[in-house]
């Protein structure tokens, strides 16, 4: 009984870690276009 409570509770921490380093990519993607898109404008500038 204990180890399958443990093995839960290893599953629920992989899915909250695995959750959170989704939100991080989503959040880094949701931050990095305006750089993409400043060094879109640096191009246009420079022809």
């Amino acid at each position: 009984m204990a180890r399958d409570k443990n093995k839960e509770e290893l599953q629920e921490q992989q899915q909250k870690k695995e959750l959170r380093e989704e939100e991080k990519s989503i959040r880094d993607q949701v931050q990095n276009p305006d750089q993409q898109n400043q060094n879109i404008d640096t191009e246009n500038q420079r022809k």
